[in-house]
């Protein structure tokens, strides 16, 4: 993902935009959700690294609490 992208997308707080902000590929092509990887800000030791068996933390090798929303409203604005 883009800077610019992160940015026109991110919700939440606004240090965090850089989290979503992929730096290349490491030399491997894209990673996908058949392999477990939700998301994964390659090359990011700063980035989001959120992949089934091995990695849900903000910040490489720092264990995070992740929330994530696919598609729609979250649950508490559907009713609006």
């Amino acid at each position: 993902m883009t800077p610019e992208l992160a940015a026109d997308t991110w919700s939440g707080e606004p240090e965090h935009v850089k989290a979503m902000v992929s730096c290349g590929h490491g030399g491997g092509g894209d990673r996908t959700l058949w392999e477990g990887v939700l998301y994964d800000a390659r090359q990011n030791a700063e980035g989001l690294h959120l992949i089934e068996g091995s990695a849900c933390e903000l910040h490489r090798g720092r264990p995070a609490a992740v929330e994530v929303w696919l598609g729609g409203l979250p649950a508490a604005d559907a009713a609006l």
